[in-house]
């Protein structure tokens, strides 16, 4: 009997475990919001679409940024495989991410943010399409990291490595000073 109990394990009882979809998914770890909002298979939808909107402004507006820097003086210098557009958009969305992250917090925490334009503002469905469409879609990791593979293969570790630093290091700071701004801003 012991044996049966372990094989089977302590989740063995389906009744006991959690059914996934739309109808419980808990929104608040996207947003941010702490909110125990419930989805309906409508707000689900919903949702998709507000992430499908920011995320397609926030394409468009990386490859603006590409064609720019493109089309710069010394472009053939500022390109290096396109790791310069790619660096910008990323510090951008830090930078973005950051004055949206304290503007929400300072919504959170005061009474002005109850009201008018600022409580649009922190919506959730709002702060889906700007944080996961918007931003998501502007920064990118995974062409980073494509990129600082290129230069490791071509044997220019610094390169590389000077490539990831910046957009972490550059990004993390990015992120707290614009966070500092909007503080300031708001207090």
């Amino acid at each position: 009997m012991g044996f049966e109990k372990s094989r089977n394990g302590p989740c063995s009882d389906r009744e006991k475990l959690p059914k996934l979809g739309p109808s419980n998914v808990n929104s608040s770890a996207l947003t941010g919001n702490g909110e125990n909002a419930e989805l309906t298979p409508m707000t689900f939808v919903s949702d998709l679409f507000a992430i499908a909107l920011g995320g397609s402004i926030g394409a468009v507006v990386r490859y603006v940024i590409a064609l720019a820097v493109v089309s710069a003086p010394l472009s053939g210098w500022l390109t290096l495989h396109g790791c310069v557009g790619t660096t910008l958009a990323n510090l951008l969305g830090c930078f973005a991410l950051g004055g949206l992250f304290q503007f929400s917090q300072a919504l959170v925490a005061s009474e002005w943010g109850a009201t008018g334009w600022a409580a649009s503002l922190a919506h959730p469905r709002m702060l889906l399409a700007v944080r996961i469409g918007f931003l998501g879609s502007l920064t990118t990791f995974s062409t980073l990291i494509g990129e600082t593979a290129v230069f490791a293969s071509q044997g220019r570790i610094l390169a590389s490595s000077l490539l990831l630093g910046i957009n972490v290091i550059a990004g993390w700071c990015l992120f707290w000073a614009a966070a500092a701004v909007v503080r300031n801003w708001t207090s």
